[in-house]
């Protein structure tokens, strides 16, 4: 999904705003996001079969609110979407939809440098130093709770592996 602002749609009075209506399923709210994975892939499976580009409120509770914002179109069918070259996300910066979309969705030639630079992180020799200090924060930790008799594992083990794995 990809939620689209236009400039022009930007724009638009309250009273020119009602010129489209906003669509019966609600991607903007909290709850549709709550529900199930399957509840809500049945709600764009119609969107995809009966409305591949539909407009929507507001999302409820954005990072970046905006009190004028008029609500934002979703276009849920690949098909119809070829590239972020012909959206504008005209109110957020560039740096943060970057963070929030990750190179994946970014465009030549913006993806291809972010790409090198990521390559050079997952060699086959980085991974074993990763994997090597995973060991070695593991047997560490382990070692630090032997002593400790009957434990919860979740909270003294499994919440600590990932922390210092990531802080060395």
């Amino acid at each position: 999904m990809v939620l689209v602002h236009r400039e022009e749609e930007r724009r638009l009075t309250t009273t020119t705003r009602t010129r489209w209506a906003y669509d019966t399923a609600d991607l903007s709210s909290g709850g549709f996001w709550a529900a199930t994975a399957v509840d809500r892939e049945r709600v764009f499976a119609e969107l995809r079969n009966e409305r591949p580009i539909s407009w929507h409120r507001p999302v409820e509770n954005c990072l970046l609110d905006d009190p004028d914002d008029p609500g934002f179109w979703a276009v849920v069918r690949h098909e119809d979407f070829v590239s972020g070259q012909g959206i504008v996300f005209d109110s957020i910066p560039q740096e943060l939809l970057d963070a929030g979309q990750g190179f994946i969705a970014m465009d030549r030639p913006r993806h291809t440098q972010i790409r090198r630079l990521l390559v050079s992180a997952f060699t086959p020799r980085q991974m074993a130093r990763v994997a090597e200090r995973i060991e070695a924060n593991a047997r560490r930790a382990v070692d630090d709770i032997a002593e400790l008799g009957d434990i919860e594992v979740v909270a003294e083990l499994a919440a600590l592996i990932p922390c210092t794995t990531s802080a060395t």
